[in-house]
């Protein structure tokens, strides 16, 4: 089979592509092209990037501002618990580029010892035996710095497609769980 050429996967990239699997159905992926060296494209990606996005931009005008500028840490995360999208409150909370949060899940950023919690509410919001997750938990940022988060989570579901997102809404805690140590 003959090498593809960059410029014919930049048109590949300029639609949809259709995966297939043997053991599930096919499922178009959105994917964009870098060129880290000439003649070298590198293929990625980015369907549910774009998912999140559509989430954003048909869920209305006023979830995008609340998830864009409201005062809580926000972020969507896909069925593996990565993070797809991140607000700057979400960012800067936790120390992270939103590029760097993409590569982590709930599990890389819950402290140790409220990790087995966590999962466990997580498999049963999956299951739909709750329909949201809250919890006051610690959370390690990129510093390493340990702080306190009051977690919201809950899924998207859409009627076609099934599950669609986690959104995570986490607000900092961290000076009123110090003053109630302090007493």
């Amino acid at each position: 089979m003959p090498p593809v050429r960059s410029e014919r996967c930049i048109e590949m990239t300029k639609k949809k592509i259709v995966q297939k699997s043997k053991n599930t159905k096919p499922r178009k992926l959105i994917a964009k092209v870098n060129h880290p060296q000439p003649g070298i494209p590198i293929v990625e990606a980015i369907t549910d990037f774009k998912q999140a996005e559509d989430v954003l931009r048909n869920s209305g005008e006023g979830f995008r501002r609340v998830f864009v500028d409201g005062p809580l840490g926000m972020a969507l995360a896909d069925k593996h618990y990565h993070f797809v999208v991140a607000n700057a409150v979400f960012c800067q909370l936790l120390g992270y580029e939103e590029e760097e949060l993409n590569k982590l899940t709930f599990k890389d950023i819950s402290h140790p010892e409220d990790l087995s919690d966590s999962i466990k509410k997580v498999h049963e919001l999956e299951k739909g035996n709750i329909s949201v997750y809250k919890t006051e938990k610690r959370y390690i940022t990129k510093t390493k710095d340990i702080i306190w988060g009051s977690l919201t989570l809950s899924r998207f579901i859409d009627k076609d497609m099934g599950f669609q997102f986690y959104l995570v809404m986490i607000e900092d805690i961290t000076t009123r769980k110090q003053a109630e140590a302090m007493l």
